[in-house]
């Protein structure tokens, strides 16, 4: 099924399913990305859909799930990406961005 298919999505779960899970995500994921940032699809030379799950510090920490959470390779160099679907933009949305960058971060830093 095609990406146009799918333009009314206002569910996470469905969205996750869609770009992350079910067979032909990662096309419709490349697709979705090259629209997003204006690329060409040959433009990305891979993409891999990973875990976007992080547990937190400590017990009484917050973990994160986030929508779609993948890596690419462009230009030859590996970047992160994450996608979060929000049906309704709330005084929150940049604490809660801030919030899941720096779990991506915690979990990118190679120590």
């Amino acid at each position: 099924m095609d990406i146009e298919n799918y333009c009314f999505l206002n569910n996470d779960y469905a969205f996750k399913s869609v770009f992350a899970v079910e067979t032909g995500a990662e096309r419709r994921l490349k697709i979705l990305i090259c629209e997003v940032l204006n690329l060409k699809p040959e433009e990305i030379e891979e993409l891999s859909i990973v875990n976007g799950e992080f547990t937190p510090i400590d017990k009484i920490g917050r973990g994160v799930r986030l929508d779609v959470h993948a890596v690419i390779k462009l230009h030859g160099n590996e970047e992160l990406i994450d996608i979060e679907m929000q049906r309704i933009v709330g005084s929150d949305v940049f604490d809660r961005a801030l919030f899941y960058w720096s779990a991506i971060h915690r979990h990118s830093l190679k120590i």
